[in-house]
């Protein structure tokens, strides 16, 4: 472990609506094993005006969509109740009945969370544990928010020409090749795929997922509310995380000039006009976090920029493996960097991610809601900072691990 590592390592540580309409089925109800259906859609060539998804908006600042979920491999019916506060917090509750038959008044079955650097799932009355993920915007909520264009042109999204109407909205067919929930677009074929339905405010109305060609689950949103109203404390987690010892590892907020003391940071010059900065990080993670990284599974250890602003985020991560492993595995498109000429992008759920890998397992990795070209400049602009430098925590501000409660 280099010095810079290790700096970093120890400062990261230190103290602290209305239904659906009903419409024909689709190809893929055609297994034998499906539930009858529900609520679905009105036929295609009755909207032809969404039949070409254009640039999506970025996540309305407030979203709550219900979904009647069919796992045909099973044969059980669930209800999710998805609500998220943009870009950092997202509530999933899931409850094994008929949307029509859920009682507000019950706890669900299952409960995702998703806050500004953790997230837990599991039973609410079972022991939870809350993991570090890095400061990126949560998955799970409701909403499409790539480049379309740009991963069209990839290959990872293909619209598919035709629109529906779902829970009283349009919206546009495309397909890509994994669920949505895992972060990462990927290229389709006729037996994986994921068909979407997304109106033009980008929100995921209908998602079917297809495996070794046969229907595994489909996911109809029955409800949509942009004003929902929220209790104070939707997004509070319920568990205790992780010690670090056991995979838990830390977010701590440093100061805005904290850099490792030996090796190039790579930094803004400047602030993007529209954008604030949240704040910079230590982050420790382990493993694998947050389906944004691929490649080595040991510790990761980096400093996070977080910028947000018009409904914008912008996420600059300088990292490295612990093992000098390397962690980025390729992207799907080649955005050569001034100063990684190997630089790669991939396409997020949330947005757009590109790689830039360093020597000895660093990396820096770019991810953000804003269009590739403009990240691909923002990520060109970056300027290298060398040290000597410190990484020094802000004392006066919360631990961002810590203020979710001591290790279980």
């Amino acid at each position: 472990m280099g010095p810079a590592v290790l700096a970093l390592v120890v400062a990261a540580a230190c103290t602290g609506g209305g239904a659906g309409d009903a419409s024909p089925p689709t190809t893929a109800d055609a297994n034998a094993e499906a539930p009858a259906p529900g609520p679905t859609t009105t036929p295609p060539a009755t909207i032809a005006e969404v039949a070409e998804l254009g640039a999506l908006p970025p996540p309305p600042e407030l979203l709550e969509v219900v979904y009647r979920v069919e796992r045909v491999a099973t044969g059980v019916v669930d209800t999710e109740r998805r609500q998220a506060r943009a870009p950092f917090e997202v509530r999933v509750e899931t409850r094994r009945v008929e949307p029509d038959d859920v009682d507000p008044d019950d706890e669900p079955e299952i409960l995702d969370i998703a806050v500004l650097g953790g997230a837990e799932t599991g039973p609410v009355d079972q022991q939870r544990a809350l993991v570090v993920v890095p400061p990126t915007p949560a998955l799970k909520g409701a909403h499409l928010g790539t480049d379309v264009t740009a991963a069209t042109e990839a290959g990872v999204l293909e619209p598919l020409g035709f629109g529906r109407r779902i829970a009283g909205r349009t919206c546009t067919e495309v397909r890509t090749g994994a669920p949505l929930d895992g972060g990462i677009l990927r290229a389709p074929t006729a037996a994986d795929h994921v068909d979407a339905c997304v109106d033009g405010d980008g929100i995921v109305l209908r998602e079917e997922i297809t495996r070794d060609g046969l229907l595994a689950e489909r996911r109809t949103a029955v409800h949509v509310d942009l004003e929902p109203a929220l209790g104070a404390d939707a997004f509070a987690p319920l568990g205790r995380r992780l010690p670090e010892a056991d995979g838990g590892g830390r977010v701590r907020r440093v100061t805005a000039d904290s850099r490792p003391p030996d090796v190039d940071h790579y930094e803004l010059a400047t602030v993007p006009a529209g954008l604030e900065p949240v704040g910079r990080f230590g982050v420790l993670t382990d493993g694998v976090t947050g389906g944004n990284v691929a490649g080595a599974v040991d510790q990761v250890i980096s400093m996070v920029d977080v910028l947000v602003g018009d409904g914008q985020v912008l996420v600059i991560e300088n990292g490295a493996s612990l093992r000098g492993a390397a962690v980025l595995g390729r992207g799907d498109v080649d955005v050569p960097l001034p100063w990684s000429a190997e630089a790669t992008a991939v396409f997020l759920t949330t947005g757009v991610e590109v790689r830039a890998p360093l020597p000895t397992g660093r990396f820096v990795r770019i991810t953000s809601t804003l269009p590739l070209d403009e990240v691909v400049a923002l990520a060109s602009s970056l300027r290298a900072v060398g040290g000597p430098g410190d990484v020094v925590p802000l004392d006066d501000e919360p631990d961002v691990t810590g203020r979710f409660g001591p290790p279980a």
